[in-house]
């Protein structure tokens, strides 16, 4: 398998915001995360996953309710919710999404 999946890039998006929450402390209590994808928000908030990607998200979610209250949201793809970030968001995943999928494969499981 040579590319990741949008849902992949979705929670990758998410996984990156958190970590510039944790590498550029906020004084804010309250910090929210939002992505046009409900799929990868319910992707973290399952109890069980068997994705490595998924879980490392939410245990980097996890680490950061220590100085945050997170809120998770999905607000539709063209809401018009500051259209620049939904716009430069787009096309960090269109770009993630062409690149070499790391991890063991298959990248999604399929039930029989």
């Amino acid at each position: 398998m040579k590319l990741c999946y949008s849902f992949q890039a979705k929670v990758y998006a998410i996984l990156e915001c958190v970590y510039e929450i944790q590498t550029n402390p906020r004084p804010e209590v309250y910090v929210g995360i939002c992505s046009d994808s409900q799929a990868a928000l319910q992707a973290i908030q399952d109890a069980k996953t068997m994705s490595p990607l998924v879980q490392q998200c939410q245990k980097a979610v996890n680490d950061i309710f220590t100085w945050h209250i997170v809120g998770l949201y999905q607000v539709p793809g063209h809401a018009g919710v500051q259209r620049r970030g939904n716009k430069i968001t787009n096309k960090l995943t269109t770009d993630g999404s062409v690149q070499k999928y790391v991890g063991p494969e298959p990248s999604l499981g399929v039930s029989m």
